[in-house]
């Protein structure tokens, strides 16, 4: 109130990672009816989009989802710096699976920090986002999900599989109930988006079978998923 006091015209109000603040909707329907202000919030997970969230919310919003580069803003964005692009494509293709499109990594063309950054991207979205919204009771269990789903990306999912495996991992039954709970969290922390079958007939979703995709390639090859389970 005070940076705004005497100021006319358009005022714009910036709320970075918004979901740390407790009842933050109730101080957006106060702000909000200042008309004078034009507010744009953010936030590194998928949790302020639920329904118990936008539902309190008493003004009109515009929900954008950013995700990291394609592989044609990854080349745009090394000619926008100057880095010297391959003229052979596939390379550079297997050098975007392999580095990810986040555009810290691209912009400072850091290849050999590639890996560690991305697993400091997961492990903050773990400690940060995941632990602050949900309660992990054993982690264990979560970890070797998320290993199997990172693992099995953009392949059919069957539940009952899934639970074999798991019990060669761990010595022990996971509950379907747990599964799909995981599951969940995983994409709410966008760290994987699901992709259900759709029957063009019946024009219903179909249950079972699901792929899960990754939000970025790099969460695969940084951990090195493909020898953990």
């Amino acid at each position: 109130r005070e940076q705004i006091e005497g100021v006319s015209g358009i005022k714009y109000v910036f709320i970075d990672e918004i979901h740390y603040i407790p009842g933050y909707e109730t101080a957006l329907n106060v702000i909000t009816q200042n008309e004078e202000l034009s507010i744009f919030i953010t936030s590194s997970n998928g949790y302020i989009l639920h329904p118990k969230h936008l539902g309190m919310l008493n003004l009109r919003y515009a929900i954008f989802e950013i995700l990291t580069l394609n592989f044609n803003e990854y080349l745009e964005m090394k000619e926008l710096y100057g880095i010297v692009i391959s003229e052979n494509l596939d390379e550079e293709f297997n050098n975007y699976l392999m580095e990810g499109g986040f555009a810290y990594i691209v912009a400072n063309d850091i290849h050999d920090a590639t890996k560690k950054y991305s697993k400091d991207v997961l492990n903050e979205i773990f400690e940060q986002d995941i632990r602050h919204h949900k309660r992990i009771k054993n982690p264990d269990e979560f970890n070797a999900i998320k290993s199997y789903i990172i693992n099995s990306f953009g392949n059919p999912v069957v539940i009952n599989d899934m639970q074999e495996a798991l019990k060669k991992k761990l010595n022990k039954s996971v509950r379907k109930e747990t599964l799909y709970n995981y599951l969940g969290i995983l994409e709410d922390a966008r760290i994987v988006y699901k992709c259900s079958r759709f029957d063009m007939n019946s024009k219903r979703i179909m249950k079972g079978k699901e792929k899960y995709y990754l939000a970025d390639l790099s969460f695969y090859y940084a951990n090195d998923m493909y020898n953990t389970l």
